[in-house]
């Protein structure tokens, strides 16, 4: 292949610089697919993504321009896997794990490292972003339990009114869930509905306040089916991201015009409550996420815009943008750190972030979304994994690019293996 390296550089900083044309980025795109057959226009890339590291103007150029990559929907489609280079590895596992991420790891919408440095707290709000239709293995539809206890299953292709409860309207609109009140009191504040998600799916919905709420994987919402005029309170098992819409006490409690509540700021705002197993996140108006699995041993709440109270029932403490507060089961102190919030808002926008982060604990995550069953054979003490992947990557390439680390493989066990029994799991074996 003839190289024009000045030429290659050039469009490689257009993307890295979010200005490159059309016709630009499916040049970049020849070249990438001659990448892992060429080792000049390999180094050539290699040492860009390094020039990266030089980059006096801003230390954080490449979590940036890394940021850009995995989230960029022209490299969605593409299937290859690629890892970013470890040390005292063979060449061989080297040329796969291709330091040039500028584009050759985006090309897979997967991207795996041992090191990824990713300490800059950014607080930007989540973005939405349009996802593929899951595949077999994430098959499944959210749920949504009446207060009578009748299961409705949530078909997100189907738009319409999939029930009446109290004075509201309860519909499915371009697959979300939307309650809509008459505008009548009733009883209907004391009726509550669930939404559950099953392992391998997610859904969203629009409370009868206009809150907004995306509800992860394996998770479950209960809430009015219309809220009291003094608190707004839900129940969550799982893993949400909130964006509250504010509302105004009716009347401001003690019949004054402001509130001394400490989130609020002159008018008198209707507090936003959602309540784990082990905790309490209280809010006015705000855009924040709380991960409370019941198998994990901590809820975390993290806080993209706005401020927010967060309790047990020893402590509290208020968190601001970029912050995150942990409590770890009946522990009584809440710890706060500073995060960046990309990383907790990862599975929102598609991906999963690890970074470093214990193989059960990475395994655990990977499998409430794939839906697999997995089982430990050997040591795993000291086994870590950091890395950046797609939600809609096909399983058995993600488990094969792990494996390339060299620290962990995998044997797979389809249904049909499973002791001869049908079954909509598959089982996964983790090996040193």
């Amino acid at each position: 292949m003839n190289i024009n390296e000045k030429r290659l550089r050039h469009l490689l900083y257009r993307y890295a610089t979010n200005s490159i044309s059309r016709k630009d980025f499916d040049e970049l795109t020849s070249y990438i697919h001659q990448a892992d057959s060429d080792p000049v226009l390999f180094e050539i890339m290699e040492a860009f993504w390094n020039d990266l590291d030089s980059s006096k103007a801003d230390t954080s150029a490449k979590d940036k321009v890394y940021r850009r990559i995995v989230s960029d929907s022209r490299f969605r489609d593409s299937h290859h896997v690629v890892l970013k280079p470890v040390k005292k590895q063979s060449r061989y596992i080297k040329w796969y794990a291709a330091a040039a991420v500028i584009v050759i790891a985006i090309s897979a919408g997967l991207y795996f490292y041992r090191s990824l440095s990713v300490n800059s707290p950014e607080s930007n709000v989540a973005r939405t972003q349009t996802r593929p239709k899951p595949s077999r293995q994430h098959a499944g539809q959210a749920t949504l339990t009446l207060a009578d206890g009748t299961n409705l299953v949530l078909d997100q292709s189907q738009n319409g009114t999939v029930a009446i409860q109290g004075n509201s309207s309860v519909s499915q609109v371009n697959g979300q869930l939307v309650y809509i009140n008459s505008g009548m009191r009733s009883s209907a504040e004391n009726l509550k509905n669930t939404v559950t998600t099953p392992r391998g799916a997610y859904y969203q919905l629009i409370l009868p306040d206009g809150t907004k709420v995306w509800l992860n994987t394996a998770s479950s919402l209960t809430y009015p089916v219309a809220f009291n005029d003094a608190e707004r309170r839900v129940e969550l098992r799982g893993e949400a991201y909130f964006e509250v819409a504010k509302a105004p006490l009716n009347p401001p409690k003690g019949g004054k015009s402001g509130n001394t509540n400490s989130l609020s700021f002159g008018e008198a705002w209707m507090p936003f409550i959602v309540a784990t197993a082990n905790q309490e996140v209280e809010v006015l108006g705000t855009h924040f996420n709380v991960n409370a699995y019941a198998d994990d041993p901590f809820a975390k709440t993290t806080l993209l815009e706005g401020s927010v109270r967060v309790s047990n029932h020893k402590q509290q403490v208020i968190i601001t943008p970029g912050e995150q507060a942990i409590v770890t089961g009946a522990k009584p102190e809440i710890s706060v750190r500073k995060v960046d919030t990309e990383e907790a808002m990862a599975w929102k926008n598609g991906y999963f972030v690890f970074n470093n982060e214990d193989i059960r604990t990475v395994m655990k995550t990977i499998s409430r979304w794939y839906n697999i069953r997995i089982e430990y054979q050997g040591d795993m003490s000291g086994k870590t994994f950091g890395g950046t992947i797609s939600r809609y990557a096909d399983l058995d390439k993600l488990l094969k690019a792990i494996e390339l680390t060299g620290a962990i493989h995998f044997r797979v066990e389809d249904e049909a293996e499973n002791n001869g029994k049908a079954s909509l799991e598959r089982r996964v074996i983790v090996m040193p």
